[in-house]
């Protein structure tokens, strides 16, 4: 599919989105280049042509992946707005002059926003149903920030759950609850867990789980739903907890 230029259409205008919040300057790698060589000097041996040769490359690198990254991110500003109208199918395949999620990924592999290509297909695959897809789009997505990272592990187990893979959702939403937990989200993520438990008639281990939602989030908004599903579980245990 021929990608169309830039100049030829208009980015779509927002807030700072997803897509920028994953961008990393550039210029760390530079920095962080420059103090490696300057703390290791005297155990560098390359020689000064040689040096002269991994410079050039990795500028060129650089400027290839600043030009990708500038390129996937008036992409992707299509895709969030389609994504904020709840276009799935244009979110994933794009609408011919912006390329969908899943062509930005494969298109700037150079480019961070990737990942945030990788959320966007994967949510919507989720949304339409179709949950390998989903599972195959959210399994490639890394983030720097906690709360966008928990939240993908998340809706993985959502995916996996849909297809009643119940190890499979138990493992990512065990992963959603322990990944940087704070009072909002993870008591919602534990929550996802415990019911996961309970499908495997797991009872011993939902109940644990309801137990931590009580006793360590206890104004989180599921709290009442973790008590009497908590105490549901235990009639149902052979361990029932004190």
């Amino acid at each position: 599919m021929a990608k169309t230029s830039n100049k030829d259409k208009e980015t779509p205008k927002g807030n700072e989105s997803l897509a920028e919040a994953l961008v990393e300057n550039p210029e760390v790698v530079l920095n962080e280049t420059t103090d490696f060589l300057k703390k290791n000097r005297k155990r560098l041996t390359i020689g000064l042509v040689a040096l002269v040769v991994v410079v050039g490359a990795f500028m060129a690198y650089r400027y290839m992946k600043t030009t990708q990254q500038e390129d996937a991110l008036n992409e992707l500003f299509a895709a969030e707005k389609f994504f904020e109208l709840d276009s799935t199918r244009l979110v994933i395949e794009g609408n011919g002059n912006y390329l969908g999620a899943v062509k930005v990924a494969e298109e700037y592999p150079m480019a961070e926003v990737k990942d945030a290509a990788h959320f966007y297909a994967g949510v919507a695959y989720l949304k339409e149903g179709n949950y390998e897809q989903a599972i195959a789009e959210l399994k490639q997505f890394k983030a720097k920030d906690a709360l966008v990272q928990a939240r993908a592990y998340a809706l993985l187990g959502d995916a996996y759950a849909e297809l009643k893979q119940w190890d499979e959702a138990v493992a990512a939403y065990e992963k959603a609850s322990k990944h940087k937990p704070n009072p909002y989200f993870t008591p919602v993520y534990l929550m996802k867990l415990a019911l996961a438990y309970e499908q495997q008639e797991n009872w011993a281990k939902a109940v644990e789980t309801y137990d931590i939602i009580v006793k360590r989030f206890p104004n989180a908004q599921v709290v009442n739903e973790a008590k009497k599903y908590k105490a549901r579980a235990e009639q149902l245990s052979s361990t029932p907890s004190k």
